[in-house]
């Protein structure tokens, strides 16, 4: 099983000796997300991709020592995140997607049809963003063509919440 998971990095971050790679390199409000990747890859072959301000698109696995400020332009790398989501869904089983408001909107909203159009029928969907975002989107398209939706409306920072991460966990470990 395949697992792809999309968030935001954080302004808190290690020092560059503490980090060997792009996920052990943000904290604050994307430890949430660093955990449930940390405890879906238990049962499951995981991706992550991390879409930073400062740094552009990152892959979870991406060394340190290849990260710096001077990646492609934040409007190219929000190109490339939006065009892995997209992606995702052709390949992977399961693919959460959890994002500000903005950036949601920027990259989903924006990639709709394509999600739509490549979305396989078997996958998974859980997105976590705020209402507004998430309205901005035609979610029954969706469900009608794939296996199950989850839905975290963030009404806050958390970018996911306990019971979505429950859910999430339960549908990883039957699957697998």
């Amino acid at each position: 099983m395949n697992i792809s998971i999309f968030a935001e990095g954080a302004k808190t971050t290690a020092d560059a000796e503490e980090a060997s790679i792009a996920k052990d390199y943000f904290h604050g409000l994307f430890e949430p997300v660093s955990n449930l990747e940390q405890e879906i890859s238990k049962y499951a072959e995981t991706e992550l991709h991390i879409l930073s301000d400062e740094y552009g698109y990152l892959t979870g696995e991406m060394p340190i020592q290849e990260i710096t400020s001077e990646n492609a332009s934040f409007e190219e790398s929000r190109k490339e995140f939006a065009n892995a989501i997209v992606s995702a869904g052709r390949t992977a089983d399961i693919i959460v997607v959890l994002l500000s408001a903005s950036t949601f909107k920027d990259t989903v909203g924006s990639r709709w049809d394509d999600i739509l159009s490549t979305a396989q029928e078997n996958t998974i969907w859980c997105f976590g963003a705020s209402k507004g975002a998430l309205d901005a989107i035609d979610i029954p398209a969706l469900e009608s063509g794939v296996k199950d939706i989850i839905i975290y409306q963030r009404a806050g920072v958390a970018p996911i919440g306990r019971e979505t991460r429950t859910q999430l966990l339960n549908i990883v470990r039957e699957r697998n």
